[in-house]
């Protein structure tokens, strides 16, 4: 193959050699040339590399769905236990109903007129 250099304005030419002469130079094992081989096994470690990182990514993703999933779980069960076993969340004659006493609701210094007997006797009086 000849190539023309163009920056003069007499033409002149110089010989490059092709490609192939030169991977042949490079020596052949088997059929193969030895640079294919090596490039081959360059972009089979690239697959692996690249083949790892995707299996990481999998995993970071399946972690991330697993918590997005458990806590939806979490969620969709907290109101309903808070529900059953606090009285915070309930309307004052829900949670009365369910004590039958309003001295829970009562302020401080007063006292629930049908508990007052029954403190009297814890006391003593």
């Amino acid at each position: 193959m000849v190539r023309q250099v163009a920056s003069t304005q007499i033409a002149r030419y110089r010989v490059v050699p092709p490609k192939i002469d030169r991977r042949r130079s490079i020596s052949a094992i088997n059929g193969r040339l030895k640079g294919e081989i090596d490039r081959q096994r360059s972009i089979e470690g690239e697959i692996d590399r690249r083949r790892s990182i995707e299996r990481e990514k999998g995993k970071k993703k399946k972690k991330k769905r697993k918590r997005k999933k458990k806590k939806k779980r979490k969620e969709e069960r907290i109101p309903i236990a808070r529900a059953r076993s606090s009285p915070v969340r309930r309307c004052r004659s829900c949670a009365v109903a369910a004590h039958g006493s309003q001295a829970l609701f009562l302020p401080r210094g007063k006292k629930d007129p049908g508990n007052v007997t029954a403190r009297e006797e814890d006391r003593g009086d």
